[in-house]
């Protein structure tokens, strides 16, 4: 096997496939670089076993293919190396070594067997949609922190999909939290789908310098994304969602209208003496037409109580209501809002429900015990 390609393209295609692979795997050989060398392009692959990513460099932008072949080497050492050379570099293989020469440089690597490697399936199949980067990341970033970082459940770790009558639902729950931000698409096709994907795997999902469309692939058993030259597979968590829509359609007698800073800001100020590290969390909101008053108790420290004036909200209700929420989901799900932001509320025990006329996003938040 042998070839020779530019620096600069095969380090993008590196930096890409290396974000699925995880030096510290339990299996070793998945903290490899699968190369296969074709007579018409240069494939790479990489995995941590649930998440995969295949790049292919097609022949137009490889200097030459003097002969085919694979090889399995070390993610990190070969990416490093390849990062060291500058302009073209010259790289073969022979009797289970890797040599890369690079103007007067020359590297020797050990190979591995590519026997080790387990068969990954990047075939592309199931409902497709085409989606912009760009907003389905943000749409990520918007629900990701609902997911749960400990439930022995998995599938409250995962990011769910669903896709149906030209909408694309992104929801994420722990179970005391709710997040859901939706996308329309232009498709007519009467097609859906409805998958969930670890919060671990969706981080490195759309890599952050895509902004254009991609192309979305899902099926029972993984969803892939398709970016011009570039297969981003992760497996998904075989089992259903929750059933979460009926959540939405929830009626609220009681809605407080507010701008996004001002209440970050207060509540900000009402927790400043709270422990960061307490798993309570607990802000103390009493909402009336003249006033919101927010609170914060610490046994160690003292109380805090930080006041926000009528002229700075609209409270539009028949009675006041005193409601107890877990500051740190409070701040997460308004962050995701811009500018005035709606808080529908029912009664101290039932669940709020968080959106702005200029989001497509619903947060919903369970009170907590006063």
């Amino acid at each position: 096997m042998k070839f020779t390609i530019d620096k600069n393209v095969f380090v993008k295609s590196l930096d890409d496939v290396i974000k699925a692979i995880d030096s510290n795997n339990i299996y070793v050989h998945l903290r490899n670089f699968y190369i296969e060398v074709l007579d018409e392009m240069i494939v790479i692959k990489g995995s941590n076993g649930y998440f995969s990513i295949e790049s292919k460099i097609e022949n137009e932008k490889i200097i030459n293919i003097e002969s085919v072949g694979s090889f399995l080497i070390p993610a990190n050492l070969f990416s490093n190396v390849i990062k060291k050379c500058f302009g073209k570099i010259e790289i073969y293989s022979k009797n289970d070594v890797l040599y890369i020469k690079n103007n007067s440089d020359e590297y020797e690597i050990n190979l591995i067997n590519t026997n080790d490697y387990p068969s990954i399936d990047f075939s592309l199949y199931g409902n497709k949609i085409k989606i912009n980067a760009a907003k389905l990341k943000n749409a990520i970033n918007n629900v990701i922190f609902a997911t749960s970082q400990t439930s022995e459940e998995i599938i409250l770790s995962g990011v769910n999909f669903k896709y149906e009558n030209g909408l694309l639902m992104i929801t994420a729950t722990d179970s005391f939290r709710l997040a859901r931000e939706t996308i329309k698409i232009q498709d007519d096709r009467n097609i859906s789908f409805d998958v969930t994907i670890t919060n671990k795997n969706i981080k490195n999902f759309i890599p952050t310098n895509i902004e254009n469309d991609i192309i979305l692939y899902a099926n029972e058993h993984k969803i892939n994304l398709i970016h011009e030259n570039t297969n981003f597979q992760s497996k998904i968590i075989d089992a259903p969602y929750k059933n979460v829509d009926q959540l939405f359609q929830v009626r609220f007698n009681k809605q407080l209208i507010i701008d996004k800073t001002i209440l970050n800001n207060a509540i900000s100020k009402a927790t400043v003496i709270s422990n960061s590290d307490s798993s309570y969390n607990k802000i103390y909101i009493s909402i009336s037409k003249e006033q919101i008053i927010l609170s914060t108790i610490s046994d160690e420290v003292g109380r805090t109580q930080v006041i926000i004036q009528d002229n700075d909200f609209e409270f539009v209700s028949d009675e006041n209501i005193d409601i107890v929420l877990n500051y740190k989901f409070l701040k997460e799900a308004i962050n995701v809002f811009n500018d005035k932001i709606s808080i529908n509320l029912i009664n101290s025990k039932s669940l709020i429900l968080i959106e702005s006329n200029n989001s497509q996003n619903k947060q919903i938040i369970s009170p907590m015990i006063s």
